[in-house]
């Protein structure tokens, strides 16, 4: 999808009026207003509400695919868990609202996906330690950064702060190489 500086700009915009309205209550005013354009100049581009909506599905669909794309599988389980989030929290920062706008058409609230633990990662957890119970811990702590994301002004201070949760999560349950 090739889009210029301005189609972006409106995109982004719409994102977060969508997410926040949903789209029967999103108006191409409320958008034109937050890119900071004219009507006209969204009309210009997008047509109508519909077409606008479906090209930000289609954004959405290209980011997350990027987003998937760069979640190149480390050899270290943790460093590859860290980075995925660590994009997603990032994507999150640059579109904000990209997630619940993503969500908005979906038939159910996406249950917890499959634990991403291989034999050999869960041989890394501590004596007690249940991979499952772990994996259930990052998912929704991972789910509550990105709902936060959604009101926080000071975005670049919590990815720090989902960071620093990470790494003490990370050496309460986890062997180091040299441990194991």
């Amino acid at each position: 999808m090739d889009i210029s500086f301005t189609q972006e700009r409106i995109i982004k915009a719409s994102l977060v009026v969508f997410s926040q309205f949903g789209k029967a209550k999103s108006s191409m005013a409320m958008i034109a207003k937050i890119a900071k354009v004219s009507k006209p100049l969204l009309f210009h581009h997008f047509g109508n509400k519909d077409k606008l909506y479906r090209e930000c599905q289609q954004f959405t669909l290209d980011k997350l695919s990027t987003l998937k794309h760069d979640a190149i599988r480390n050899q270290d389980m943790m460093a590859n868990l860290k980075h995925i989030q660590l994009l997603k929290l990032n994507l999150e920062k640059t579109y904000p609202g990209i997630f619940k706008f993503f969500s908005l058409d979906q038939p159910t609230i996406p249950s917890l996906p499959p634990s991403p633990f291989t034999s050999k990662d869960k041989h890394r957890f501590k004596k007690g330690v249940s991979s499952e119970t772990f994996w259930r811990l990052l998912y929704y702590l991972t789910m509550g950064y990105h709902q936060a994301m959604q009101s926080e002004t000071q975005v670049a201070s919590l990815i720090q702060d989902f960071q620093e949760s990470f790494a003490m999560l990370e050496t309460l349950a986890i062997h180091k190489e040299d441990e194991s």
